[in-house]
């Protein structure tokens, strides 16, 4: 029971986390758009730069509490955004490397899609692909998790530059946990989970996310064949049954025809 408690409230600091450098980001944002209506600015910048760099000299040399207090108080700004780089650092780098991995997973599907649109290979209606996407995309997440991995490292080792931030903040280590098999597992469930919420609360109001209802179904289907693809995986690992034996066997039986 502790342990179950422990691992809900540090999920909702997660989240909770997740939420506020969201939320700093659109502020950020704002407060860039904002800033080119006000006057002046990068002389006040230069101006206030000058002040941190006269207080810090002044507190180093003299020593004093007030002039300490004073010297806290200038340097608040500076404070909070070194705070919130130290944290959005690494928890950006955690979603980015969800994003990437999902994005990798059905690039292929997509490409596929887009070269049937162009050409006019397949004539599929856009559920039907929907369905599709939607499907291998999945299963592409769970057969090639090995290399997508691979992928999504490479591509954050590119982002920052082959830094040594990559090794002091262990991004690396942070994105071979947060996109380890059962977490992406997870991950997919949750995001079906919550679009299986938004659509029933929708259809409950006789109403549809979208004009077309076929579309709502499409991502219906594509969950049912994923739950039905995880229970495959998960029923051959209590199994017996192994397909590299079976073809052992039937070798062996072939063989002995010849003999």
């Amino acid at each position: 029971m502790i342990s179950t408690k422990k691992e809900i409230s540090s999920a909702l600091i997660l989240l909770l986390t997740n939420i506020i450098i969201l939320g700093i980001l659109i502020l950020f944002d704002f407060l860039i758009k904002y800033s080119a209506h006000i006057d002046y600015l990068v002389i006040k910048i230069i101006l206030y730069i000058i002040i941190c760099i006269l207080a810090f000299q002044v507190n180093k040399r003299f020593k004093f509490k007030l002039l300490n207090i004073i010297t806290q108080i200038i340097f608040i700004p500076i404070t909070i955004l070194t705070i919130v780089i130290a944290v959005a650092i690494p928890i950006l780098s955690m979603q980015m490397s969800i994003y990437f991995y999902l994005l990798l997973s059905f690039i292929i599907p997509m490409i596929i899609y887009r070269v049937d649109e162009h050409y006019r290979l397949i004539n599929l209606n856009f559920e039907t692909w929907l369905y599709i996407i939607l499907t291998l995309g999945v299963i592409s997440a769970f057969l090639l998790h090995r290399q997508i991995s691979y992928l999504v490292n490479k591509i954050t080792t590119y982002i920052h530059n082959k830094s040594k931030r990559i090794e002091k903040l262990k991004l690396l280590e942070l994105n071979d946990y947060v996109i380890s098999l059962n977490n992406i597992r997870f991950t997919i469930f949750f995001l079906y989970l919550i679009y299986i919420m938004i659509i029933n609360l929708i259809s409950f109001q006789n109403s549809s996310l979208y004009l077309n209802q076929n579309i709502d179904k499409a991502v219906l289907q594509s969950f049912v064949t994923f739950v039905a693809f995880d229970r495959v995986l998960s029923t051959t690992k209590i199994t017996e049954f192994r397909s590299s034996k079976l073809l052992q066997l039937l070798k062996n039986s072939i063989m002995q025809t010849f003999q």
